[in-house]
């Protein structure tokens, strides 16, 4: 662990509901457990922040008063701000601006002689073009500071995925304590389902209630709600039961993090939805189908694309056709039935994927390791 107690702020704009917070209070919390640094997490949506920081939930109508008096969860400090609204506050020593949010112009005029090192976290893509522009920089007009891009990535030219220290070793624990105590629908296939309202949610519930096997779907009540209960013609509420074929829908409330993270580990497959929940899916070691989030320019499916072809690779083709289609708005139940005759070779195909991509460091030793050679 590096002792610094250099001062770190992050700005989070929620624009994408879960995924930007979920990233960034991922971060802050590691920067700050792992590697002694004072962060301060500046968020613009506590009602939405508060789903995965339930500690925030007294604040969703008061959100000024964390303006200049922060409130402190796991070790960080959690601000509000607004755009183009002074923070009242000196800027700190090392500043990330995540996915490209634009910083009040009165903090960026007090960064000179306060910020050494200043960074955009950008959005995760396996493109072929981000090697060539991560840790790329500009100097900015406003200030004359220079800025980093930080480009969050699959390779050893990028800036690797978001990886608590201990999380690997975590999951192989839990695993442990779970096969002994029983989990979940033993006798079922268990899949959890995480995704957009746009996604094609219908007709994969009804080829689930046709499957040959007992499917039992895990599904927080997000907005998908509605096409639950187009989907069972009855209204739908959180930790209930429900039955058509052999496909059962257990919902519950909004998941926290870790509550999401062993809710992947305990199932077979995992529908999952952004960035956050992508890469939380890849340590989890299972199969999972992957719903970007969706651009006007369809710049998603590219960004699928290329993520399907570098994660995957050749002995992967049917579970990233699966994933295709997802995205496409297909769901195909005899490709379906056919990947469940195989779980458990999936499963092992997917637990290899992740032991692999685990070899390389991850995103929060990288981000320090240039801090550091920065300041």
């Amino acid at each position: 662990m590096v002792k610094n107690r250099s001062k770190v702020d992050i700005f989070c704009q929620i624009v994408d509901n879960f995924g930007d917070i979920g990233v960034t209070w991922r971060l802050a919390k590691q920067l700050s457990a792992h590697y002694d640094y004072h962060v301060r997490l500046w968020v613009d949506d506590i009602v939405t922040a508060s789903k995965l920081i339930p500690a925030l939930a007294d604040f969703q109508h008061h959100a000024d008063r964390l303006k200049s008096d922060p409130l402190r969860v796991d070790g960080v400090d959690i601000h509000y701000w607004q755009a183009n609204q002074d923070t009242h506050s000196q800027p700190a020593e090392i500043v990330i601006e995540a996915f490209a949010c634009e910083l009040p112009h009165p903090y960026q005029l007090k960064m000179p002689g306060n910020t050494r090192c200043w960074l955009n976290l950008e959005y995760l893509t396996a493109e072929a073009w981000v090697p060539q522009f991560h840790l790329q920089s500009s100097i900015q007009s406003l200030n004359g500071l220079r800025k980093t891009f930080f480009f969050p990535g699959f390779s050893l030219e990028t800036g690797g995925l978001i990886r608590e220290n201990d999380l690997m070793k975590d999951i192989e624990i839990y695993r442990q304590i779970t096969s002994q105590s029983g989990h979940l629908n033993a006798d079922s296939i268990n899949i959890s389902l995480f995704t957009y309202p746009h996604a094609p949610v219908d007709p994969l519930l009804n080829a689930l209630a046709n499957m040959p096997q007992h499917i039992c779907c895990h599904i927080p009540l997000t907005a998908i709600q509605p096409a639950l209960e187009q989907f069972f013609s009855c209204p739908i509420q959180s930790k209930q039961h429900y039955q058509q074929g052999n496909l059962t829908v257990v919902t519950s409330d909004f998941l926290t993090q870790t509550e999401y993270d062993q809710r992947l580990w305990q199932c077979d497959l995992n529908f999952v939805r952004g960035e956050d929940s992508l890469v939380r899916a890849i340590w989890a070691g299972k199969p999972f189908i992957w719903l970007p989030y969706q651009q006007s320019d369809e710049a998603h499916l590219d960004k699928l694309s290329a993520f399907l072809d570098v994660y995957w690779g050749e002995d992967a083709k049917a579970l990233a056709s699966l994933n295709w289609e997802w995205a496409n708005g297909i769901v195909d139940i005899g490709k379906l039935a056919q990947f469940f005759s195989q779980m458990d070779r999936w499963i092992q195909i997917s637990q290899s994927r992740s032991q692999l991509q685990a070899q390389q460091q991850d995103l929060a030793f990288r981000l320090n390791q240039f801090i550091q050679s920065t300041i």
